[in-house]
């Protein structure tokens, strides 16, 4: 088992994984990330122990991360702008504060 049975993403992950019904984007690199460490002793047993609630924010912030990667390689636009949730001039990747992931930019 991989995923924990309280995360909003274990019914996807298994059929992307088991059933082969590949799920497409940032989620899928993620999921096929979760089934190549849970198959490494270790690791696999430590992301197993992780309660499903965490699992799904750690899954998340993988997505945003892969999403921000991918459009960043195709036109990215570094802006140092004031950013209103974190209160300080940060660097925004296409609209997203780089320090908090706040994207609501004035």
């Amino acid at each position: 088992m991989s995923i924990n049975t309280g995360s909003k993403h274990y019914d996807a992950y298994y059929d992307h994984v088991l059933n082969k019904q590949k799920s497409t984007g940032a989620i899928a690199k993620v999921y096929d990330i979760i089934y190549d460490i849970s198959d490494r002793g270790g690791l696999g047993n430590e992301w197993e122990q992780i309660d499903g609630e965490i699992q799904d924010e750690i899954i998340d912030k993988w997505v945003k991360i892969i999403d921000r990667a991918e459009s960043a390689s195709e036109s990215p636009d570094y802006k140092l702008t004031f950013c209103e949730k974190c209160f300080q001039m940060t660097n925004h990747l296409n609209g997203v504060c780089q320090k908090c992931d706040n994207n609501s930019v004035k």
